[in-house]
């Protein structure tokens, strides 16, 4: 399984604000040093938080830069940019650019958008579903052109996220990894990536061409105590977070010791998870998950029969839903608050 680090990059994520954001390129070199396969970053100028406050962001594609020419082995990917707020066009040269700065390291996550208040702010209309996931599918076919083109393996790989009937198709057609974020239980997501197998086979694709991978959040420490200071850490960055507890935030994400997490995420057969760290910029919890989380989940066989079947699949009709629901870098993604429907548009974009 390989694992990956979604990075900090809002004013909540940093213990010092926005100002600090050096911290997150050591976060990054920090990554790459401790043997973490990919780090990863969204795509919102800013998010509003629960308690109505703009949390700004650093930028997706110059933050790709920054960490490209900062590493040295890394994959470096977006998870995911909106296809809605780009031309092709203007991806497919932002592609180009950056591989030549990170040489085969760079991963493009592409989703159709959904956050209505970024496309306000850019004076961009947020069009309906099946016309963005057009738009989804047009980017992908520039970036396969261009790099069968170019004929080199250093161009970027295309990843699509999401469950939706259209997302699924674009990622059988076009896609080197399909990626289902935030946190789908381990049921739904199987269920998803069964589907795909079915329809990799239907186009001829072998469906082992297509890695798979999962984004979660994780709480992992040794302690019990460990666990609970993270979370008081957590609480003191926003108003917003005061009132979370270890209790409220494992009903959403993963939380214990290195060994029951990776019983948990092992769960999801998938080839490759993305944790976003409860603290997001703590260098001691990405220690934690290098040197005690990633072995476990590297060297044990995938559990994902002996999951627990009462858990619900998802429903395809629920495509353009949750992307509100499932978007990390939003800071209400760590607050206690309990998830709904899933959808298939469920990527921070």
């Amino acid at each position: 399984m390989l694992i990956g680090l979604n990075l900090p990059q809002y004013d909540i994520d940093f213990s010092g604000g926005i100002t600090c954001p050096t911290s997150l390129l050591a976060l990054a070199q920090a990554a790459d040093a401790q043997g973490i396969d990919s780090v990863w970053v969204s795509d919102h100028p800013f998010v509003i938080g629960p308690d109505g406050k703009r949390n700004d962001a650093l930028d997706a594609l110059l933050m790709l830069s920054a960490i490209g020419i900062s590493t040295r082995s890394i994959r470096i990917g977006t998870l995911v940019l909106a296809a809605s707020m780009r031309s092709p066009e203007i991806l497919d040269a932002a592609a180009r650019t950056l591989s030549f700065q990170a040489p085969g390291r760079m991963v493009f996550g592409i989703g159709g958008g959904w956050y209505r208040p970024s496309h306000q702010a850019m004076g961009i209309p947020l069009k309906p579903y099946t016309q963005r996931m057009q738009k989804v599918a047009d980017v992908a076919e520039t970036l396969r052109r261009a790099r069968e083109a170019a004929q080199t393996t250093d161009g970027p790989e295309l990843l699509i996220g999401g469950f939706g009937p259209q997302a699924l198709e674009i990622a059988v057609r076009s896609a080197d990894t399909w990626n289902l974020a935030w946190d789908a239980p381990p049921q739904a997501y199987r269920d998803v990536s069964t589907r795909l197998d079915k329809m990799c086979e239907t186009t001829g694709r072998d469906p082992a061409s297509l890695r798979r991978s999962t984004g979660l959040t994780v709480l992992v420490g040794e302690t019990k105590t460990d666990r609970k200071a993270a979370v008081a850490r957590l609480a003191g960055r926003s108003p917003s977070l005061r009132d979370i507890t270890l209790e409220s935030l494992a009903e959403r994400a993963i939380t214990g010791s290195p060994e029951e997490c990776a019983e948990r995420i092992l769960a999801y057969g998938a080839d490759e998870v993305i944790f976003t760290l409860v603290l997001r910029d703590d260098p001691e919890m990405l220690a934690c998950v290098a040197q005690r989380l990633a072995p476990l989940l590297r060297d044990t066989p995938s559990a994902a029969t002996k999951q627990d079947s009462k858990i619900h699949s998802m429903n395809p009709k629920d495509e353009d839903k949750t992307s509100r629901q499932h978007t990390q870098d939003l800071p209400k993604h760590n607050t206690p608050q309990k998830r709904k429907t899933h959808d298939g548009n469920s990527h921070n974009t």
